[in-house]
């Protein structure tokens, strides 16, 4: 265990969608529910057909404290409102 009690614990949530200029805002939010801060945390956005991903998005947080929240966007040429959006935290560093 490190001296900031534990190892960070990242969620990730859809906040909504929107278009803009012809191409699609997914709005995510992060929350860590760990006590220990994740620095160049990644979050992945993958549109999903069936078992096929037709396309990916990706975008990094700089700094999560734990127990905190921020939020970032992913951008994606096709519709996620159309396709199944598969979120995840992908991976992050020791600050």
């Amino acid at each position: 265990m490190d001296r900031q009690g534990g190892v960070p614990a990242p969620q990730v949530r859809l906040v909504d969608i929107q278009q803009q200029d012809g191409r699609y805002l997914a709005r995510v939010q992060v929350f860590n529910q760990g006590r220990a801060t994740a620095a160049a945390l990644r979050v992945q956005g993958e549109l999903r057909r069936g078992g096929e991903v037709v396309e990916t998005s990706e975008l990094e947080f700089q700094h999560v404290p734990g127990k905190s929240t921020r939020e970032g966007g992913l951008f994606f040429v096709q519709d996620p409102r159309q396709l199944q959006l598969q979120l995840s935290a992908r991976s992050y560093q020791k600050p």
